[in-house]
């Protein structure tokens, strides 16, 4: 008896050790699972450079980033992310360069999405637990 066919007694169509039944994508192997959440951000001390957790050891070598960047103030008086920019958008490392800058007394907020074949984490929830929407990234 194979040890291995019995435990996996499905096909794995894209070698990725996970049975086609059970895979998210089968016919990718870089997608694992549905990546978790972006948890934080860190800011490198040229004060540009965001990075974050990768998250590819889960949800696999096809994980990729799309950053939004908006203007705190805009974002706490009408709670909306709809004038949130793109700052990156497909981005396959866990980091980014954004060189503009806030205006005098102005702050910006960012918010990072991991995607890959499986799906998108999104955006984050509101406070009333909603999920926050903007449009894709190009």
């Amino acid at each position: 008896m194979n040890a291995y066919s019995a435990l996996h007694p499905a096909a794995d169509a894209d070698a990725d050790r996970i049975a086609d039944p059970c895979d998210c994508a089968p016919g990718d192997g870089g997608a694992f699972d549905v990546p978790d959440p972006v948890a934080s951000i860190d800011f490198a001390p040229d004060r540009t450079t965001i990075a974050w957790p990768p998250l590819a050891e889960r949800a696999g070598a096809g994980t990729v980033y799309d950053v939004l960047r908006g203007d705190l103030a805009e974002l706490r008086s009408t709670g909306s992310l709809s004038d949130a920019v793109c700052v990156a958008a497909g981005i396959p490392a866990a980091s980014t360069v954004d060189s503009e800058t806030p205006g005098p007394f102005g702050a910006f907020y960012y918010l990072i999405q991991a995607r890959n074949a499986c799906g998108a984490t999104g955006w984050g929830t509101n406070s009333d637990g909603t999920p926050r929407v903007h449009l894709a990234c190009p």
